[in-house]
């Protein structure tokens, strides 16, 4: 796995062992995290498990060995120091501080882990298997058209397809998806994970507007144009992070754990207009980098990721009282940190297509979808 350095802190202390099917938890520290949130919540849950449209070679060589446990020392549990910054000594770490050290670490790196579809077309051309290239649309929207050698596996077989060792080892990984947000959520998980993984830009409508571009309603919607406000919140937090019940023997098998669970889980989205009805309910996380202007929902507390591992409070700034709501420019790196934030324990959700569908007539160039974005490269059919 990358190297990662060990930043945050919390103690993992035990819960109460309960059953859910995934393994043994704390109702509280795992079914609040993966169960139906209440009704007030829009859920796009992702596409329905079914077949995976593509056969797995037995031979191919496994990727990262993230599942077996290394040999963890018991008096390693235990408190770290408050806002860790710089690099320390692993020793000075507990379990639960290097589990979370490592998640804000990708967490800072996903925003980069985004390919354009001129950028991923330019390599695939000439090396086709550059890229193990995942696809999480439905099935009947990869039968109309693909890019080629994909495999089809809708994001709760994800975890499924990983295990099965089906990405070659070395291999950079492809993730695509209608829009950018399901394959957001993927990325995070398999970078987490230890995957060099990319997400495809803006989604499928980027590579082949192949049955009408899911952006072009999204982005005249204006949905939140009247509630824009010019300046985030300036308050910070410093709240203890969730704590998590796990048999796990080393810091690698709690991180493989807890995205398994997250991973066979549902994929939380909501929107706007669901949201604002009930926004005392959340904490809105802006995660916007250096420059943007363009405007926040009410009360945003603004992130800038490429701080995010030195800036305190870090995760304490987050409380576990409230759902956490992450929104960006188009969803993608939103959704990527909503999938880390729940692995984390956290109840976290992602704003379908973000700035885009709230004001993307207010947005100003490169956060902003535009039609010239649409691609028209080759793509394969198994109709």
């Amino acid at each position: 796995m990358r190297g990662l350095r060990l930043l945050v802190l919390v103690l993992l202390v035990g819960c109460e062992a309960g059953s859910d099917g995934l393994g043994d938890y704390d109702a509280w520290c795992l079914s609040d995290i993966i169960a139906e949130p209440d009704s007030g919540i829009a859920i796009d849950a992702g596409q329905a498990p079914g077949d995976v449209n593509a056969v797995i070679d037995s031979a191919v060589e496994p990727g990262p060995d993230v599942f077996e446990p290394d040999v963890f020392e018991p008096d390693a549990i235990g408190p770290g120091p408050d806002n860790v910054g710089g690099d320390p000594d692993v020793g000075e770490l507990g379990a639960a501080e290097q589990f979370r050290a490592r998640i804000v670490e990708v967490m800072a790196e996903v925003p980069g882990r985004v390919i354009s579809a001129v950028d991923a077309e330019a390599v695939l051309s000439e090396q086709p298997f550059a890229y193990h290239v995942i696809d999480v649309r439905g099935a009947s929207e990869f039968a109309a058209g693909h890019i080629a050698n994909a495999f089809n596996v809708p994001l709760t077989r994800l975890m499924d397809h990983v295990q099965s060792g089906a990405i070659p080892d070395g291999t950079p990984v492809l993730v695509v998806c209608k829009a950018g947000q399901q394959s957001g959520w993927a990325n995070g998980l398999l970078n987490l994970l230890g995957y060099d993984s990319w997400s495809l830009g803006w989604g499928m409508p980027s590579w082949n507007d192949l049955s009408g571009n899911i952006w072009t309603g999204a982005v005249a919607a204006d949905s939140a144009l009247d509630d824009r406000w010019v300046a985030p919140s300036a308050e910070s937090g410093d709240n203890e992070p969730p704590t998590l019940d796990s048999a796990a023997g080393s810091v690698d098998a709690l991180v493989a754990e807890r995205v398994d669970a997250i991973g066979r889980g549902s994929f939380r989205l909501t929107t706007w207009g669901s949201a604002s009805s009930h926004l005392d309910d959340y904490f809105l996380l802006g995660v916007f980098g250096e420059g943007y202007t363009s405007g926040y929902l009410p009360v945003t507390h603004l992130v800038d990721p490429a701080l995010w591992p030195e800036n305190p409070p870090g995760l304490r700034l987050l409380p576990t009282d409230k759902t956490i709501l992450v929104y960006d420019c188009d969803g993608q790196t939103s959704a990527a940190w909503a999938a880390l934030l729940n692995v984390a324990g956290y109840t976290a959700f992602t704003m379908k297509f973000g700035a885009n569908d709230l004001w993307n007539s207010e947005l100003e160039a490169g956060c902003a979808w535009q039609p010239t974005f649409a691609g028209d490269f080759t793509t394969e059919s198994s109709l």
